[in-house]
């Protein structure tokens, strides 16, 4: 994480190195959660994209994406 060792005479010089790290830590480093099985954060993301669009409700009616009807919670809000 060079943003952490490294003293910048700019602040604007920083931005290149928090991006620089952020695209390895997305793209190359071995993502290390119990799930993760030795892809990349990024990888993970991608293989979970589906699976979590199909379950993602509508705000206005409540009802998942894959037309499957959510009961409203109490608060009116959808559960």
């Amino acid at each position: 994480m060079a943003f952490r060792k490294k003293r910048y005479s700019r602040l604007e010089q920083r931005p290149a190195d928090a991006d620089s790290w952020i695209r390895e830590y997305h793209e190359n480093r071995p993502h290390a959660g119990t799930y993760g099985l030795g892809k990349t954060a990024g990888q993970t993301f991608l293989d979970t994209k589906p699976g979590a669009q199909e379950k993602q409700l509508d705000p206005l009616t409540g009802a998942a994406s894959s037309d499957n009807p959510v009961p409203p919670s109490p608060s009116g809000r959808a559960a």
